[in-house]
């Protein structure tokens, strides 16, 4: 797992990520891609975009540069996520049809299994 270092101590990246399987079936994504976009939802949330770099997201889901990149690309495509060049290289956010979706999937109380 990938590691970063703030503050002199060394914490995991990410720790874990949700699936929504409904909106995999709704939006025909795999695993992958879902776990994609939720994780780009999340690392944008403090700043509106995410700046996490190719090399990052694909150590995080255990795939290629290249295949993050055509899975951002289809995303981008079916309107899951939108993409920009910023100064510091491709910044990413889940796009406001993603989080709708996700608040309407999500339950009312996070500790309830569906």
């Amino acid at each position: 797992m990938t590691e970063y270092k703030r503050d002199n101590q060394t914490r995991p990246a990410c720790r874990y990520g949700r699936v929504y399987f409904n909106l995999r079936r709704q939006f025909q994504l795999t695993a992958s891609e879902a776990l994609l976009t939720d994780v780009i939802d999340t690392l944008s949330r403090r700043t509106g975009w995410s700046f996490a770099s190719k090399r990052y997201l694909a150590s995080t889901l255990g795939v290629s540069e290249r295949s993050v990149m055509r899975m951002i690309e289809k995303l981008d495509e079916r309107g899951l996520v939108e993409r920009k060049q910023g100064r510091r290289g491709l910044e990413l956010r889940a796009s406001e049809r993603w989080q709708a979706a996700r608040a309407l999937d999500a339950p009312a109380n996070p500790s309830q299994s569906t």
